[in-house]
């Protein structure tokens, strides 16, 4: 497999995240020590501390991306609403920065897991999942290596019909918009 030497950036809520991303990027032929994870310390609301920080990593980014090999990755879950609705929100986060939006050509990647990464990584097990369950608890929940392995090795085709609808919006993020 061949090597990817671009620098991750790794924006999300949680160490579910953060190992579900790093496990699948590692598949993908990235470079593990390559990787910088930026989480919440302490207290107060994960997502809300991703929805402020996003438009300061964009802005790294943007000031860096000419001349390295770089990449963002957000990850952020809908819980209870609608995935769009924190596509739309983050947005409007690089709005309020006045700074403008996300190219295509961008290596920022955003993922909206719907009610939370679990979900992705129980589906991703070959077990059937909606997306207003809470799959926190269930027995494959933790299994975040197997999870992000998978879905690497699916990146190439097509979603399958029962893949849920947060994760088929993630595809082309995964695909298109990052490096290599």
């Amino acid at each position: 497999m061949m090597k990817r030497h671009a620098d991750i950036i790794i924006l999300c809520e949680d160490r579910a995240h953060v190992n579900f991303v790093r496990h699948h990027l590692k598949k993908r032929g990235f470079n593990h020590r390559k990787f910088r994870v930026i989480l919440r310390n302490g207290a107060g609301s994960a997502k809300q501390f991703v929805l402020q920080r996003y438009s300061t990593e964009v802005k790294a980014y943007r000031s860096k991306a000419n001349y390295l090999s770089l990449a963002l990755l957000a990850v952020i879950d809908a819980d209870t609403q609608d995935v769009q609705h924190l596509y739309r929100h983050l947005e409007e986060q690089l709005q309020n920065a006045n700074m403008r939006q996300r190219k295509t050509d961008e290596h920022i990647a955003v993922l909206v897991p719907k009610r939370n990464i679990e979900t992705w990584i129980v589906y991703l097990q070959g077990i059937a999942v909606d997306e207003e369950s809470d799959y926190k608890t269930h027995p494959l929940a933790e299994n975040h290596k197997q999870a992000g392995i998978t879905l690497a090795e699916q990146l190439g085709r097509e979603p399958e019909a029962s893949c849920p609808q947060s994760l088929r919006l993630a595809w082309p993020e995964l695909k298109d918009r990052l490096p290599g």
